[in-house]
């Protein structure tokens, strides 16, 4: 969390920790809040919390400006409800309010500058993340925590439950974390986006079929972990898999994979999914590549993809209508009591 300088003197001011830096010469710098030490590990802050803009080191009877929120300063800390932070703070670390399961809202004030991976995860009371207008570094939409240009989240609040959540248009990444524990049924990710960071769906409610959308060339370590996922599709664009992205969504029964070229993944990419039972769908002239590629043969049946256009002519008729229809935010058909995708897929 220490932007420069060296760590010394920690000390306790009126309810709250405090740590201050000092350059090498010895000059003091700033000063940020912290963890309780060792001397009181068991002390959790409760109640309604401001932090002042600064304080004043006993040391030497100076002021200095309260400039962060160092990674777990408020962790765990269950009682608290509410905290006010000062403009003078101009970073938040990572983890820095985890588990705190009764603050309800926060604002990011004017001041801050960087925000490290979900400060907020496992706040599941948090309803909305509030930024100060004039913050030059980040936004606000509908809740949403965003880079100031809303080309990335940064963190979505655990308490707002929603059946489904459509990224907004414009947004390239999804940063480490971002959806973390959210009770969200259903993702729609646009075209446009090309990262997906690490964790940034785990364990959240996340069920039926994920689209990772053409584009997308980088999926974070166990970013849809323990997910209630049932099928799952790969563009041709993601060339990689970094270990372990679907952990435990060992509801999937099939994999839709647009790559000519199988992906070498490690081989816990699948890990706790029956895949020796599940379908993998690949394009058609790369299906005896994938019977052949470390992992992926390990799939029980392979068939080619559908072109879309084909798609809804491939649905077995039964004098039944057709019907598009949209699930999870995603384009379906259904005919009769059966429903497939535009590619002619059953689910």
């Amino acid at each position: 969390i220490v932007s420069a300088g060296t760590l010394f003197a920690q000390v306790y001011i009126d309810g709250i920790y405090y740590g201050f830096v000092k350059k090498i010469t010895g000059e003091i710098l700033y000063a940020y809040v912290r963890q309780p030490g060792s001397d009181n590990p068991n002390f959790k802050y409760q109640g309604n919390i401001s932090i002042p803009s600064s304080v004043v080191y006993s040391g030497d009877g100076k002021t200095y400006s309260v400039k962060q929120i160092s990674g777990g300063a408020f962790k765990d800390c269950n009682e608290l409800i509410s905290i006010v932070l000062p403009n003078s703070i101009e970073k938040i670390g990572a983890n820095a309010f985890d588990g705190c399961s009764n603050l309800w809202e926060i604002t990011i004030p004017s001041g801050v500058k960087e925000i490290e991976d979900n400060p907020f995860v496992n706040c599941y009371s948090m309803t909305e993340i509030k930024v100060a207008y004039d913050n030059q570094y980040f936004s606000s939409v509908d809740g949403v925590l965003f880079n100031k240009d809303r080309t990335s989240i940064v963190a979505h609040p655990c308490g707002k439950n929603r059946d489904n959540y459509t990224i907004p248009t414009g947004v390239k990444s999804i940063g480490n974390y971002a959806f973390y524990g959210c009770r969200i049924d259903a993702i729609v990710i646009p075209e446009g986006v090309t990262s997906i960071g690490d964790l940034a769906f785990a364990r959240s409610n996340l069920q039926g079929p994920l689209v990772i959308p053409e584009g997308v060339t980088k999926i974070g370590g166990n970013a849809f972990e323990s997910c209630f996922l049932t099928s799952i599709t790969i563009p041709q664009s993601l060339t990689y898999f970094t270990n372990s992205p679907f952990l435990h969504c060992y509801k999937v029964t099939s994999v839709t994979n647009y790559a000519i070229t199988p992906q070498n993944i490690a081989s816990s990419a699948f890990y706790d999914i029956n895949i020796s039972r599940d379908t993998l769908y690949v394009p058609q002239e790369s299906i005896n590549l994938y019977r052949a590629a470390e992992i992926w043969k390990n799939f029980g049946t392979f068939k080619a993809i559908v072109k879309e256009e084909q798609g809804v002519e491939n649905i077995p008729t039964d004098n039944n209508k057709t019907d598009k229809i949209l699930r999870n935010g995603q384009l379906f058909i259904q005919r009769g009591k059966k429903v497939y995708t535009v590619t002619g897929i059953e689910l």
